[in-house]
């Protein structure tokens, strides 16, 4: 029984996770309800979602269950969550924005979106034909996108098939990220558009739905995920009657995750049988069944998995230098596709559990980090909280469009890090923070040139004889 692996000290640290995490939300209501758009508050989020909603809804309600949970690890699970939320928040609080200063700043991320003059509608549009075009390239025309007989996760182990398979692969995960990159930049047009609400909203929903493209058609978990990223970011920056259309758009993107979520083996992928599956397939799925299991709500879980990965510790773990290079070819930013280098922590939970062909298992990010380093990897996490500080302060003081994307893309990380791995997780940041950086030598390169150019002009020129 699971109740027996919630011993006294898996309570201590589950009630220690769940009081940093309400430290964080009070966070949000001291400097400002935009607050939540802050990297801390989304990595935060994200976290205890992923890691401690599981365990909480055990201790109070029960019925946790899951083929990959593996009981014994849950204390582990949980003090290991409870240690990265607070990693993370001492390197955001000692390079991160603070105080009265940030919820300033913090109201000024509405003007900014309310400043983005040079976006058009046509920039969503173009987004939105790259997303399909690159989805249509990757499935080999219209006929897979409607209604494909490739299940789902087939051709993704083994063998590439070589160099043009892989840039299929590449093309087909830069469908999926226009796809979140339009959804977000949706919101930010509509926040700037001077146009009527209601006709803007209806020119830009047709676009989104174009964004979700390839999710629904793999039958994603993430299938809501662009709808739910444009309703959240549009009631985020207060765009005018968005409490209402946007909370039904968020019940929209859920039901659609859902749909994604349950329905992903009983129907093969297609836009068409996706659709057929929400219509007629949702109402019998699990989560309507009256059998209460969190893991019906909780599509986010990455708790199952983390004690999976944890149980074959043992079995894999390398040591030392290997675990440091391992680490290193997680984050290099080069796509993996293209990359010889290991984008994994040890071998992948599929080939663990020999469903190769069959199904694939994903390590969640804070799995990986564990495999790698043990409790001590918090420490990685105490510098991504102050790499994730530093650049939220330079997104609120800088108004810029870019900036403001690299934000919501960072935040969509931290969601992508649940399923997919720290790789999935950091990829937003690591170019985030090259972009940040190579701006910043720019900008001081163009403030030195213009003091050397004043300073030319100031000297004045000799008397002529």
């Amino acid at each position: 029984m699971i109740e027996a692996y919630l011993t006294n000290d898996a309570v201590l640290f589950l009630t220690l996770g769940v009081l940093v995490y309400i430290g964080a939300v009070i966070r949000v209501l001291i400097y400002d309800q935009v607050g939540v758009l802050s990297l801390h508050f989304s990595f935060m989020t994200s976290i205890a979602i992923g890691y401690l909603f599981n365990p909480l809804w055990q201790l109070l309600f029960g019925g946790w269950e899951h083929r990959f949970l593996r009981p014994e690890y849950i204390e582990t699970e949980i003090l290991n969550a409870t240690l990265v939320m607070i990693a993370f928040w001492l390197g955001y609080s000692i390079f991160g924005p603070r105080g009265a200063r940030q919820k300033r700043k913090l109201s000024s991320i509405n003007a900014s979106a309310a400043g983005l003059k040079k976006l058009r509608y046509y920039h969503l549009v173009i987004i939105a034909t790259l997303s399909l075009t690159l989805l249509l390239l990757s499935l080999g025309g219209l006929g897979p996108l409607l209604d494909s007989n490739i299940q789902r996760g087939s051709q993704q182990w083994g063998n590439s098939g070589g160099l043009a398979a892989r840039l299929l692969a590449i093309a087909r995960i830069l469908s999926i990220l226009f796809g979140v990159f339009g959804a977000a930049l949706s919101a930010l047009y509509l926040r700037s558009s001077k146009t009527n609400i209601a006709l803007s909203l209806l020119s830009v929903l047709p676009l989104v739905f174009i964004f979700s493209l390839p999710f629904m058609q793999s039958f994603s978990r993430m299938s809501g995920g662009p709808v739910a990223v444009f309703a959240i970011i549009s009631m985020s920056l207060r765009i005018r009657w968005s409490a209402l259309w946007g909370g039904a758009l968020i019940a929209l993107g859920i039901s659609l995750c859902l749909t994604g979520f349950f329905l992903r083996s009983l129907y093969s992928p297609g836009i068409e049988n996706f659709f057929d599956a929400y219509i007629n397939g949702l109402p019998k799925a699990p989560i309507f069944s009256g059998h209460i299991n969190p893991n019906y709500i909780n599509i986010l879980n990455s708790a199952d998995r983390f004690t999976l990965k944890a149980s074959f510790l043992k079995n894999e773990a390398v040591q030392g230098w290997s675990n440091f290079m391992n680490f290193l070819g997680i984050l290099q930013p080069l796509p993996s596709k293209l990359v010889g280098m290991p984008t994994v922590a040890g071998t992948s939970l599929t080939s663990d559990l020999g469903t190769e062909g069959v199904l694939s298992v994903t390590t969640p990010a804070l799995g990986e980090i564990f495999y790698l380093f043990g409790y001590s990897g918090a420490v990685v996490f105490l510098l991504y909280g102050a790499l994730c500080g530093r650049l939220d302060k330079a997104f609120l003081r800088n108004r810029a469009l870019v900036f403001q994307i690299m934000r919501i893309l960072i935040m969509l990380g931290f969601v992508s890090g649940l399923h997919k791995g720290f790789r999935a997780m950091t990829r937003p940041i690591v170019y985030a923070a090259a972009i940040y950086f190579v701006k910043r030598l720019f900008d001081d390169w163009k403030k030195f040139e213009n003091r050397k150019h004043n300073t030319a002009r100031s000297v004045k020129r000799p008397p002529l004889k």
